[in-house]
């Protein structure tokens, strides 16, 4: 950036700035390209302003193609049809290398330390365990988006022997215990204005194919939710 000038970086947008509106209306779909404009980089007379404008760009460029990545890892046929053996480890390190740029800006961290590689592989459809890992990654993350504090999203993995969990946890409100079993129905939400209230229906419906259970309580680690996704060992391996 310092062997630009501030004119420099003003034709340099201008360039390009049907391009980045174009980029921002077309993946995302509620971008006002009109209300872009209003903020054009021509409007700033600082540079710091202009080099930050820089950087919001790239940043929410980068966001879409993390969306637009994820969205076609999903829409891969194998991964709807075959039945295949799995590492829990695995899936969710690749599934939250994406997330993580998605969280980053609501200074949210993930933390995968403890995930435990099984020494027995897993038959599953490798879109049902990732479609648990998205939607409650994204639960987790609406429930922690409007608070203070330390913000914290933690996965682990167990083996139990007669038994593989994974343990979602946050730093959230947490569940209250009257809503435990109500979350579950489907269209039933705790968010105000974004939530669709299918996303934790979805996940218990995978759960249950594999005849698993997803259980809810509180996090002693980290003081939020806590969700516990449970399978039988040998309902996945012969699945």
């Amino acid at each position: 950036f310092d062997e630009f000038n501030k004119v420099d970086y003003i034709n340099i947008f201008n360039a390009n700035e049907n391009k980045y509106l174009r980029v921002y209306s077309e993946e995302m779909g509620s971008i006002n390209i009109n209300t872009c404009r209003k903020h054009s980089l021509v409007d700033y007379v600082e540079i710091d302003d202009i080099k930050a404008s820089f950087n919001d760009l790239d940043n929410d460029i980068q966001r879409i193609s993390c969306y637009s990545d994820l969205l076609m890892a999903f829409l891969k046929k194998n991964k709807r049809s075959e039945v295949k053996k799995l590492s829990f480890k695995n899936v969710i390190e690749t599934i939250v290398k994406y997330y993580k740029i998605l969280v980053d800006e609501y200074n949210i961290s993930i933390d995968i330390s403890n995930l435990q590689e099984f020494s027995c592989e897993i038959f599953m459809k490798q879109i049902d365990l990732e479609s648990i890992i998205v939607n409650m990654l994204t639960n987790s993350f609406e429930a922690l988006k409007g608070t203070g504090g330390k913000r914290v999203i933690k996965i682990s993995t167990i083996d139990f022997g007669e038994e593989y969990q994974i343990v979602f946890e946050d730093s959230g409100p947490g569940v209250p215990d009257n809503l435990k079993e109500w979350i579950f129905i489907p269209l039933n939400t705790t968010k105000e204005e974004d939530g669709v209230g299918l996303g934790l229906t979805i996940v218990k419906d995978i759960v249950e194919s594999y005849n698993g259970k997803i259980e809810v309580g509180k996090s002693n680690a980290i003081g939020g939710a806590q969700f516990t996704v449970i399978f039988p060992v040998d309902e996945v391996k012969d699945e």
